[in-house]
């Protein structure tokens, strides 16, 4: 399976109903540890990302309890490639789903 890749685009669905993309790094003790975590939202313009925790640090890895996953797969690659855009500023080639 593509997620126990370090470095695959997954996204996850919470318990609270929140998305969150962001790079796998490894499950351990019953944890997700996932890197730069993003959620979708709905904004006027269309679906974008933004920081999942807005007080933390985003450039490190937070390990996430199974307990509060629902769901975990790989990303779409509309998607991912929008994650990369937003994370790192490279643009992967073609279009794009989300609103900058």
């Amino acid at each position: 399976m593509l997620l126990t890749v370090p470095g695959t685009v997954c996204s996850l669905k919470m318990l609270s109903g929140d998305e969150v993309v962001g790079k796998f790094v490894k499950k351990d003790a019953g944890n997700y540890v996932i890197n730069r975590p993003l959620i979708c939202v709905l904004t006027p313009q269309g679906m974008a990302l933004t920081q999942w925790m807005l007080t933390a640090d985003i450039n490190q890895d937070f390990s996430i309890p199974e307990s509060v996953v629902l769901n975990m797969s790989q990303t779409r690659k509309e998607i991912a490639d929008e994650y990369v855009r937003t994370t790192t500023g490279i643009r992967p080639a073609g279009g794009g789903l989300l609103t900058p």
